[in-house]
């Protein structure tokens, strides 16, 4: 893989397929800002500063629209900065930071979006279709409580994650493809909406968002939540029937007997800290794991924490790139959960990293 030999930013825009100038590196973000680089390496230590999305190396990079979505919100006196974001996202966005704060996580993603939604702080229009579907703010609320890391440390930061930045980015470019001058809450809904799904360790398609896949496997018709969305955010005085859904499902799952693990760095076992999530695996210099032809992900626990058997090994998944990609809808292949081998070349921020948890 060819190395950069100029800005980092651009070169891992355009390696990432990205639209240019959607990644931003620290002089980026002062001349977006119109402020000096000193001022932003002390904006960066703000506890609501937006977390970087990917990185080359020692060098991170952030979403340009989590960083105009941040100065929508907490640089306010300076409307340019803010961009498309900047009214109604930038008010749904700060009301999502106090329920962060309020149930003592240290993100912002989708779920707190959608709380806010529900509880009818972007509108009672869309508080009625999100409710008519029977997304209550009791149960998100207990969805966020088992993504919460589950020491008692006091939480100082409360950021935006990569993910929620690059589904407003996603916001941002239909607005700005519809000649629209503001990104609304009924955009950011339908950016989560409509976000390509994944296949989940079962190969079984599901939404990449938290909300809409936990509710989904209870029967939660996706489609007609879009549509109901639209239709209250077109017309807020709409009635709908109320759709019930199934009760939750046993969470108890059964361990696989192959998989003995190691406690985390909290001594916790990391099977009792579930839902995982994964990230890329990433070398010291920055490239994401690929070995014989498969990308290396590797799964984090509840804690934050990479999870490892009890040998030291990781547990994650191997995804082979398609050399020859069909004419539609390519897909990874052989993506199970696995205790890997040792990584042969030396990791970024293995193995005792903890992802979150910077405060």
């Amino acid at each position: 893989m060819d190395r950069p030999t100029g800005p980092i930013a651009p070169w891992m825009t355009e390696r990432m397929r990205m639209s240019p100038g959607s990644l931003l590196g620290s002089a980026d973000i002062a001349a977006l800002l119109g402020v000096t680089r000193q001022r932003v390496s002390q904006l960066k230590k703000d506890p609501t500063f937006p977390r970087s999305g990917t990185g080359y190396g020692a060098v991170p990079l952030w979403h340009r629209a989590g960083v105009q979505a941040w100065a929508a919100v907490h640089r306010k006196e300076d409307g340019r900065v803010g961009g498309r974001f900047a009214g109604a996202a930038a008010d749904l966005l700060l009301v999502a930071e106090s329920h962060a704060r309020r149930l003592g996580v240290s993100w912002v993603d989708s779920m707190v979006i959608w709380l806010a939604v529900a509880n009818g702080e972007a509108g009672v229009g869309l508080q009625k279709a999100v409710l008519s579907m029977s997304i209550t703010t009791d149960e998100i609320e207990a969805l966020i409580h088992r993504w919460k890391p589950s020491d008692e440390r006091e939480k100082r930061t409360c950021r935006m994650n990569p993910h929620l930045q690059a589904r407003l980015a996603a916001a941002d470019r239909q607005v700005e493809g519809e000649g629209r001058d503001v990104v609304g809450p009924i955009d950011m809904l339908l950016a989560f909406i409509d976000e390509p799904p994944h296949k989940d360790p079962g190969h079984r398609r599901q939404s990449s968002d938290h909300v809409l896949a936990t509710f989904h496997v209870r029967g939660l018709d996706i489609r007609e939540l879009r549509r109901r969305l639209v239709a209250a955010n077109d017309d807020p005085t709409v009635k709908f029937r109320t759709r019930k859904l199934r009760p939750a499902p046993a969470r108890d799952a059964t361990r696989p007997d192959w998989l003995d693990l190691a406690p985390n760095p909290l001594g916790h076992d990391p099977w009792g800290r579930r839902p995982w999530g994964a990230a890329f695996a990433r070398t010291r210099d920055g490239r994401h794991l690929e070995v014989d032809g498969d990308l290396w992900f590797f799964t984090i626990d509840g804690d934050g924490f990479y999870v490892r058997a009890t040998d030291g090994r990781p547990v994650g998944y191997r995804y082979r790139k398609l050399t020859k990609a069909p004419k539609r809808n390519p897909k990874p292949v052989n993506g199970f959960m696995e205790i890997l081998p040792m990584p042969p070349v030396e990791m970024d921020r293995w193995p005792d990293h903890r992802f979150g948890g910077d405060d």
